[in-house]
C-alpha cells in the first residue's frame, strides 16, 4: 500500500509482506576466490565538463597474478531498475565516447602494481548541450595458468569486468534540475524487516546524484533519528526515474513521522533535491 503524505490528520497504512530486491548500476562478473583475476578501479563515477575536462582512473592489482587489462567504451540505456544495451538511436543521442580519448587503452599489471588510465575531452572546447554518458569497461584476464589442475579437478582462471559511468556535461544549469518522489511504500525483506521502496523522477539538463536518507521522529518531540541511508543514487537523464530500496533495519515503527530526503552528493554535495514526510499511525504493520 502507498505511504500517505503527511497531512493535518493522521493516516494509517499497512505493510505488504512481499520481497523487494535492490538493483545496482555496477556490472561485475566473476567469483571471489584465489583463481579470480581481481582488480580495483577508482573512482566508480566520473563527470567531465569545462572546469574538469580530464580525469584519471587508478587501476590496482591486489592479486598474486599478472593481469592484462583492457579499457573500452560501452553504451548502455538506463532503466528505472538498472541498465540495458543501448540501441543505435539512443547511442547517437546519448553516447559520450565520440567526444573522449582514453590513454592508455591497455595495461599490464604485476602483482601489487597499479596504473592510471586517463580520460579526456577531445579538443579544447566543449560545446554540446546537456549531458552525454558512456560506460568505460575495464576487463581483465589472468595472463598465466589459464587452466590448472587442483585437488584432482580442473580450476579455470576467471576474468573480471567492471564498468563505470563517464558523464560529459556541456551547456546547462544545475538549477534547472528538478526531482520528485513519484511513489513510496513500506515493504518487507526476506527476514521481515521494513524496507522503503521509492521511485524518484527527475528532469533537467543533467542527472542528479545523491543519497536517499530516512529519518524518524516520534510524537514525543524527541530529536529525529536517522534510520537508514543509501548513497550513490543517480537518476539518469535517459531513464527520467529510478527505483530505490532502502532497508530500515527494523520490523516495526511506532507512531511518529517518517521523513525521506534525496540529498546531493559529490558535485551536488548537501543539496536537498526532494523531501517527503509521512505520518505513521500505530500499529504500522500487519499482525
Amino acid at each position: 500500500m502507498i505511504l500517505v503524505p503527511r497531512a493535518p490528520s493522521r493516516h494509517r497504512f499497512r505493510v505488504r509482506k512481499t520481497t523487494v530486491a535492490a538493483v545496482f548500476g555496477l556490472m561485475a562478473l566473476g567469483k571471489s576466490h584465489d583463481a579470480v583475476a581481481q582488480f580495483i578501479v577508482s573512482p566508480l563515477r566520473v563527470v567531465l565538463d569545462e572546469d574538469a575536462p580530464a580525469m584519471s582512473f587508478v587501476v590496482s592489482n591486489p592479486s598474486d597474478r599478472i593481469l592484462d587489462i583492457k579499457a573500452e567504451w560501452l553504451d548502455l540505456a538506463a532503466t528505472p531498475d538498472g541498465y540495458a544495451p543501448a540501441g543505435a538511436s539512443l547511442r547517437r543521442r546519448l553516447s559520450a565516447a565520440p567526444y573522449l580519448n582514453v590513454e592508455p587503452a591497455r595495461l599490464r599489471l604485476e602483482p601489487g602494481e597499479r596504473g592510471e588510465v586517463r580520460v579526456g575531452v577531445r579538443g579544447a572546447n566543449l560545446s554540446i548541450d546537456g549531458e552525454r554518458r558512456s560506460h568505460l569497461m575495464f576487463a581483465a584476464a589472468a595472463s598465466r595458468s589459464p587452466l590448472r589442475r587442483t585437488g584432482g579437478g580442473l580450476m579455470a582462471d576467471i576474468g573480471l569486468a567492471v564498468s563505470t559511468p563517464v558523464l560529459l556535461r556541456g551547456k546547462g544549469d544545475t538549477r534547472d534540475i528538478a526531482v520528485a518522489f513519484d511513489s513510496a511504500r513500506l515493504d518487507r525483506d526476506d527476514i521481515g524487516d521494513l524496507v522503503l521502496v521509492a521511485r524518484l523522477s527527475a528532469s533537467g539538463p543533467f542527472s542528479p546524484f545523491g543519497a536517499l536518507v530516512a529519518e524518524f521522529e516520534t510524537t514525543a518531540r524527541r530529536p529525529a533519528e536517522k534510520l537508514a541511508q543509501v548513497g550513490n543514487v543517480s537518476v539518469p537523464i535517459d531513464a527520467n526515474s529510478q527505483d530505490v530500496t532502502l532497508s530500515l533495519g527494523r520490523a516495526s515503527l511506532p507512531e511518529g513521522i517518517l521523513r525521506v530526503r534525496y540529498i546531493g552528493e559529490a558535485e551536488y554535495e548537501g543539496r536537498v533535491f526532494a523531501e517527503k514526510s509521512y505520518d505513521i499511525a500505530s500499529p504500522a504493520v500487519d499482525d
